[in-house]
């Protein structure tokens, strides 16, 4: 059953009241826990974000959106994030989070955001909404003698962890990552300071090569989330963290770069899988955004809830799921082949898949 509900959003200085709402029902009261969890989100000032349901003046349900500068190589496109989703048990069934979720919707829209994700496995819920999986990554497992198996034998770098003057040469490590989110100086020390995050460093004297975090508060457990740097310094960094609690997971991200092969080369374990779950608002500028010189031959357009696609032999239409497999996992479908000339096919195959992906420390 669902009703007809308002949704509001919040004052700065009920922020307080709401947080201690959602930390008793998504982190057993567990005070101060999300705030120390997302940081960056949750930071003062980010009271616009939320949208909540209210009855009797207090809240029964409620979702938040984040906007995060996804940088791809010479490409920057805003990525809209939702997060924090939850209903009172006593309120669910009503659709009050779904009310929540497309009120955030309508806020990144009403911002220029033109694609939205965020994780659950609740994919049929969700796919009511317009989300489905899209995009790619791998999740590799790996332990101790993999690792080393998968380094080179001469000159292995020292590993040990973080210190706080190690901060900003960490984040030039990630900032010259290919696929990153832009973030403020100084956010990277703010984020692994999160619950239950471990963060090493590997060195060669006292200069880091590389980082890797594993664990981010009650996400991510047993899985290496975050890394950067030479890929020397990643594969001592993964030894290192599997020292102490034996294998663990780690996060390629969606590029087959090292130390991937090197670690399928020694025995790891290797689970592709989707990104998350994904929601176009505005195909037509996240094309123009990646594809500029393509997207006068070749339009996307977002029309209700589908998406169309008009090349040199027409114009079709493509439901959500349909469009997102197009256009982050390079799938072109039959529908989609029958509005595209041979050559525009070719040159769609150069573009595609696009690039969709936020590291651990960056969702919510």
């Amino acid at each position: 059953m669902s009703v007809e509900a308002e949704v509001y959003g919040i004052e700065s200085d009920e922020r307080e009241t709401l947080l201690s709402w959602l930390e008793k029902g998504l982190r057993d009261g567990r005070r101060g826990r999300l705030r120390a969890e997302y940081p960056v989100s949750l930071e003062e000032g980010a009271a616009e974000c939320h949208r909540v349901v209210l009855e009797a003046g207090h809240p029964v349900a409620h979702a938040m959106w984040h906007v995060a500068l996804m940088q791809a190589d010479a490409v920057r496109v805003p990525i809209g994030m939702i997060g924090l989703v939850y209903t009172d048990p006593a309120s669910r069934g009503r659709g009050l989070a779904r009310a929540c979720i497309e009120a955030c919707l309508r806020d990144l829209a009403a911002r220029g955001v033109p694609v939205a994700a965020l994780w659950s496995d609740r994919h049929a819920l969700y796919a009511r909404l317009g989300f489905h999986p899209a995009g790619r990554e791998k999740l590799y497992g790996v332990d101790g003698p993999i690792c080393r198996r998968a380094q080179p034998e001469a000159r292995r770098p020292i590993v040990a962890p973080a210190r706080a003057r190690d901060f900003p040469q960490l984040e030039a490590l990630y900032a010259a990552k290919r696929i990153r989110v832009r973030r403020s100086p100084g956010a990277l020390a703010a984020l692994a300071s999160a619950p239950d995050t471990a963060i090493v460093v590997a060195r060669e004297g006292d200069e880091p090569l590389a980082y890797a975090a594993l664990g981010r508060g009650d996400d991510f457990p047993g899985v290496v989330h975050e890394w950067a740097g030479d890929p020397r310094g990643v594969l001592a960094c993964l030894e290192a963290l599997c020292s102490e609690g034996g294998a663990v997971g780690w996060l390629g991200g969606p590029l087959d770069a090292e130390p991937g092969p090197a670690l399928l080369r020694a025995g790891a374990s290797v689970h592709p899988g989707a990104f998350g779950l994904v929601r176009l608002l505005d195909a037509g500028e996240l094309w123009r955004s990646f594809a500029p010189s393509l997207s006068e031959r070749v339009r996307f357009e977002s029309v209700e809830g589908a998406v169309a696609l008009a090349g040199g032999r027409g114009a079709v239409r493509l439901d959500m799921a349909e469009a997102l497999s197009l256009l982050f996992d390079g799938r072109i479908s039959a529908r989609a082949r029958r509005a595209l000339t041979p050559s525009e096919r070719d040159a769609l195959r150069e573009h595609l898949p696009l690039p969709l992906y936020v590291w651990g420390f960056d969702s919510i």
